[in-house]
């Protein structure tokens, strides 16, 4: 608090005189001299620092000021330019300059350059920020939704489920060739996919499952298509469901390296974790993305040995230093991508007609629960209620028929083979489906299973470490405590089939063997070994809405970050003490003997509520000025203008029925008039006007807190 308050003196110390002494004129009142800066500086400070006038700041602020002073407070460096992109949809940039300077008069916020980036940034004035800061709720940038009309229309069940991955999942174990070179469907198993998921016939969702599976490297294309990759989706099936979808949604925005990524998902994660039960609508849930992304939520680096690792970091780190996924995907795409997903559903419209979103809700999980039957036709039907983990051993051994909230699976002969493929004997496949099944496995079933498992073993296509020696050495290998738990055949005197995980574990284990005869690993393959995803988390145990937790309260889901800013709001004065306050001001200012032009400048300063004391209703603070001209004001114009040149103030104009704000650059005058140079704002765009056909013009008055020379 001491440095920003030393900081907020530095910055009126170096402000123009000319600036400075408007500012302490209209809080002080005439300036005597001889005079001192610091000296005056610090009376301005006591002066903020009395609690009536405090009070009476606070008093005068408006809804619109409420939501920049907030918009400041939540925004990291909160640049003219940031307040612009995040004010956009609501006010021009005219309106938001205008009140910026209001609020910097009013001494509320002031600017400063940033320390790390040299941008001028703003801040709220460190002698209000304790009063200020109980009235600073994110409420008041993302106010709730208010539903007037709720969708009446039949809702489409959730896009992403555990049984919609599973049954997905299911397809491209059975069909890793759906896609041509491009990663585009081909024909034929695009009419398969919709007919297994019809819900998604009308647009290319099940495509950009594809993409999002394999930027999640849980697919992998290769010379004979998609290769799944089994351990990799167990290990994502642990994830929780919000984490589930927010990978995904991540994954379908774009394909980043691993850490991006995990920063992409976690944005997602808490943008849709935030919205409350009575939803947002569209601009708003916009704000909520702006303000998340800039925050930039830190993620914690997990550290992982080995050489591979330890290359893969570091390709990570040089992909991310030149890649910034603020940039590939804005603010509008990512509401698209999350409610392309279902993650956001329009739940109706507001009184203005905008549709209201609100958050997917999940489904409850139970791994213990019973949900799924089989019938003697080997026709398995999963009803919702099983987590993802469970669902993807049930998916391995079957391939979908047809999903519609209901899971429709077929067991077949080529889907348990894979399965055996990944060592599942009868037994194990018998297991999993008896957890589930809400009745006894029919017999026939298992018996084909049994019958599969017989047939597959007659003969094996294997791919793995040979090892050949001289078949009297046969023993050394099958009796050695290090090599012998390896060997996973042996296919003939001399030859085993061993199962390493990876080349550098084979080498430990025959360098450990002591059967130093058998040498170095020959033109091995080495098989990808690719870390889990990270977890992604809030401050909160809540995320997403539970189908468990429906009519349990509104705020029952909201992390507590979050329902911090809906509880009941700071009481603020209401409008009509407000107006009140201000009728009280300028009926002093009708009773005092003053001129036309004063009573005309202090009346400014109560309607841009510069006055919160009665102590500065002083005539000797007052140096009239024309800051406005309109129509046949010929020479109005020019010495508004010319005012706005020599203060550096912008000008908002009417000229030919359209309004500009501009920066004034110089007047050439002309034969019968006169030419304003001037730079459009806020890209700085040169354009010229006749001054004689300007309709009106308004000098804004120049931040009190001009941009010093800092160097």
């Amino acid at each position: 608090m001491i440095e920003s308050i030393l900081l907020w003196r530095e910055t009126l110390s170096v402000m123009p005189d000319h600036h400075f002494f408007e500012i302490i004129r209209m809080y002080l009142g005439e300036i005597k001299t001889p005079y001192n800066k610091q000296r005056l500086i610090e009376e301005l400070s006591s002066f903020l620092r009395k609690e009536e006038n405090k009070q009476n700041i606070i008093k005068l602020l408006s809804k619109s000021d409420l939501e920049i002073i907030t918009a400041i407070q939540e925004l990291p460096s909160a640049t003219q330019d940031k307040l612009h992109s995040f004010f956009c949809n609501e006010m021009t940039f005219a309106i938001l300059y205008e009140d910026l300077m209001n609020l910097e008069e009013r001494l509320v916020i002031y600017r400063h350059p940033d320390k790390s980036s040299g941008r001028i940034v703003f801040d709220i004035n460190p002698l209000l920020e304790t009063t200020l800061l109980p009235l600073l709720k994110r409420s008041n940038l993302l106010p709730l939704a208010e539903l007037k009309a709720e969708n009446t229309s039949n809702n489409p069940p959730p896009a992403l489920t555990p049984g919609f991955i599973a049954s997905f999942y299911s397809f491209l174990l059975e069909y890793p060739d759906l896609c041509k070179v491009d990663e585009s469907l081909k024909k034929r198993y695009e009419a398969m996919l919709q007919d297994v998921f019809p819900a998604h016939r009308e647009n290319n969702f099940l495509t950009l499952m594809v993409s999002a599976f394999s930027n999640l490297s849980l697919i992998r294309m290769t010379d004979c298509g998609y290769t799944v990759k089994n351990k990799r989706w167990l290990q994502f099936a642990k994830l929780d469901q919000a984490s589930q979808y927010s990978y995904i949604a991540a994954a379908a925005a774009g394909h980043f390296p691993r850490s991006i990524l995990q920063n992409y998902a976690q944005l997602i994660l808490s943008i849709v974790s935030e919205i409350p039960d009575q939803g947002f609508t569209k601009d708003i849930l916009l704000r909520s993305i702006f303000l998340h992304r800039e925050k930039k939520i830190p993620i914690p680096h997990t550290m992982h040995s080995g050489r591979f690792a330890a290359i893969l970091q570091r390709a990570e780190s040089q992909a991310e230093s030149a890649s910034d996924f603020t940039t590939v995907c804005t603010n509008e795409k990512l509401f698209q991508t999350i409610e392309r997903l279902g993650l956001v559903y329009p739940a109706g419209t507001d009184i203005e007609g905008k549709i209201i979103y609100k958050k997917m809700v999940l489904q409850a999980e139970d791994p213990e629960k019973k949900c799924a039957s089989i019938d003697s036709g080997f026709s398995m039907t999963i009803l919702p209620g099983l987590p993802l983990s469970t669902l993807l051993p049930l998916a391995e051994i079957s391939v979908p028929v047809r999903y519609e909230t209901i899971s429709q699976l077929e067991i077949t002969k080529s889907a348990v083979m894979r399965s055996f493929d990944k060592g599942q004997t009868p037994d194990t496949i018998e297991k999993k489906l008896n957890d589930v099944l809400s009745h006894k496995l029919p017999q026939n079933i298992l018996f084909s299973i049994q019958d599969w498992y017989e047939s597959y073993n007659s003969a094996s296509l294997f791919i793995g470490y040979v090892l050949k020696i001289q078949a009297e050495k046969d023993l050394l290998v099958e009796k050695n405590k290090e090599l012998a738990p390896y060997i996973k055949q042996k296919l003939a005197p001399g030859i085993f089939m061993l199962d390493f995980a990876t080349k550098k574990e084979a080498m430990t284990v025959i360098a450990d063997s002591g059967l130093n005869f058998i040498g170095s690993i020959k033109d091995m393959h080495e098989e990808e070994d690719i870390p889990p995803l990270p977890k992604i988390y809030l401050t909160a145990s809540a995320t997403f809405r539970n189908s468990s937790d429906e009519g349990e309260g509104e705020n029952r889901n909201m992390p507590e970050e979050s329902l911090s800013n809906y509880d009941a709001e700071y009481s603020l004065s209401n409008d009509n003490e407000s107006s009140d306050f201000i009728q009280k001001l300028n009926d002093i200012v009708d009773n005092m003997n003053l001129s036309v032009e004063q009573t005309e400048e202090l009346k400014s300063r109560i309607q841009r509520r510069i006055i919160v004391n009665e102590s500065q209703l002083k005539a000797g603070s007052v140096r009239p000025e024309k800051n406005e001209a309109s129509g046949m004001d010929y020479l109005g114009k020019i010495h508004v203008t010319e005012h706005a040149i020599a203060s550096e103030s912008l000008l908002n104009l009417m000229y030919d029925g359209a309004t500009y704000l501009v920066q004034p650059v110089r007047i050439e005058k002309q034969a019968g008039d006169a030419i304003l140079k001037a730079l459009l704002q806020p890209d700085g765009t040169e354009k010229y006007f006749q001054i004689g056909r300007v309709q009106y013009l308004k000098r804004i008055r120049g931040s009190v807190f001009k941009e010093p020379d800092y160097k």
